[in-house]
């Protein structure tokens, strides 16, 4: 699908109706790249036809106004019928043209049956890779990449070109980064998928993040935290006023606690508004605004008109710049309570990274209220826990292959479990802050110690705990 900015500027429309199937160019002034990369996405036998300058707008009027009235834009992929990826893949290496318009597409079968393949294995991300010689298609199950499917190379431009048209993208820029996004439906659940594009030496790559809509959200008790660690957090975030932190690494599920923080305050009489990118679940009665950088919305401008909306509670998706984080710890100190997230591997990081941002001592030690730290760690597949129990319980190397099963794919390792660390900012350790103090600040559990009960009730295995750099 050919946006109208990317037409106008291309020189390329398709007209798809009754009466013709036509691809019309702008006379003498077209982009034959783009023309090619294009034609690759419509049958072979697709006519084009050159136009003049008059005719090119009359076109792309009568494309764009029935494109508008149909309201395309919010077009929702429906997966309900789809083939088996051996019986999507057998057709693709078959046909050397693809119909992007036709649902039995060779191309679309096989990206339908990927999606489908993804949502059944909770897969967080989809990879798709070009080799020198291969195309590879790759899951992140449990934090951990697993191969889904090997192509050849040739078959790389068709899927990229489909994956680009679905996502609203040009389709003809290849050197350059791009993001897009999908809405595709299976099993009445709506699966909001972020696109992302980036040129590589060896051809295009891109990624899909899943994010599910539908996802029921867990409550804080459900979060599993160790009872002196819930009590402390739930105090924390039940406080008028002050800074709540949750860091860790990309993927450690801050996001996941934030919003059972969230739900359990949605409890009570207050005015939640957040600033998110993205918005991963909507929450009935909490105002929720997406970061939008094309129109130059970011955290910081999101969070100063939050605040002359008379919230009680802020959540701010991640605190990533100074501007940002000098806003967020202003608006703690001034009668909200602000809850976000840092990329940090514990809790005391989180305060050197404040201070990184320009963040002071006496305002550190005044807004902070707690900073939760936590990680999510792979667990033994129970289907197949008797036989990688003995392995995993002694070997501490990384690299490491236990012997798995089909519901596991074969890695011994199916689902995850969080651990936690949380440091609260009492009156001592305000002192500490003030004095600068940082060598005694220590969380009411460090996560290794957590870390190691689980490994000794053998929930998960040794190795686990070096791949996380908690030892």
């Amino acid at each position: 699908m050919i946006t109208f900015n990317q037409a106008s500027s291309l020189g390329i429309a398709h007209l798809q109706n009754q009466e013709t199937n036509t691809i019309y160019l702008r006379l003498n002034n077209y982009d034959p790249i783009a023309l090619s990369d294009y034609l690759l996405s419509v049958p072979f036998n697709t006519p084009t036809e050159e136009i003049s300058e008059d005719n090119f707008q009359k076109v792309l009027e009568k494309i764009y106004t029935k494109l508008s009235n149909s309201n395309l834009s919010a077009e929702v992929l429906d997966f309900e019928s789809h083939v088996s990826l051996d019986e999507a893949k057998k057709s693709l290496i078959q046909n050397t043209t693809v119909d992007l318009h036709q649902e039995d597409a060779p191309v679309i079968k096989l990206l339908n049956s990927v999606f489908v393949q993804s949502i059944h294995n909770n897969a967080s991300d989809i990879h798709f890779i070009s080799n020198d010689t291969s195309f590879d298609i790759q899951l992140r199950i449990d934090g951990t990449l697993v191969p889904l499917l090997q192509l050849k190379i040739e078959q790389a431009a068709r899927i990229i070109t489909r994956i680009k048209t679905i996502s609203k993208i040009n389709i003809a820029e290849r050197r350059l980064p791009q993001d897009g996004r999908i809405s595709v439906k299976l099993n009445q659940e709506v699966i909001d998928v972020r696109v992302s594009t980036l040129p590589t030496g060896k051809g295009e790559r891109v990624v899909l993040r899943l994010l599910n809509k539908n996802s029921n959200l867990i409550s804080l008790d459900q979060l599993q935290l160790p009872p002196q660690t819930y009590d402390h957090f739930y105090k924390s975030i039940h406080n008028p006023n002050g800074l709540v932190l949750v860091t860790g690494p990309t993927g450690s599920g801050k996001t996941t606690t934030l919003y059972a923080a969230l739900h359990e305050l949605k409890k009570t009489s207050v005015n939640i508004m957040t600033v998110e990118d993205p918005v991963e679940v909507q929450i009935e009665g909490i105002s929720q605004t997406q970061v939008n950088a094309s129109i130059k919305l970011d955290f910081a401008q999101g969070l100063r008109a939050i605040l002359r909306q008379d919230p009680d509670v802020i959540m701010i998706g991640e605190i990533r710049d100074p501007e940002t984080a000098s806003i967020a710890v202003r608006a703690s100190l001034t009668g909200h309570l602000v809850l976000s997230t840092l990329h940090t591997n514990n809790a005391l990081e989180a305060i050197n990274r404040l201070k990184d941002l320009g963040i002071e001592d006496y305002l550190l030690s005044t807004s902070l209220r707690a900073i939760l730290a936590q990680r999510l760690l792979r667990k033994y597949c129970t289907h197949c826990k008797k036989e990688s129990l003995n392995l995993g319980a002694k070997t501490r190397e990384t690299i490491f292959k236990l012997p798995g099963c089909s519901e596991c794919n074969y890695t011994g390792l199916k689902g995850r479990i969080a651990i936690f660390e949380l440091l609260t900012v009492n009156k001592k350790i305000q002192e500490q802050l003030l004095n600068k103090d940082y060598k005694n600040l220590y969380g009411s559990s460090m996560m290794f110690d957590e870390a190691k009960k689980y490994v000794d009730k053998n929930i998960i295995p040794l190795f686990e705990l070096s791949k996380t750099d908690l030892n």
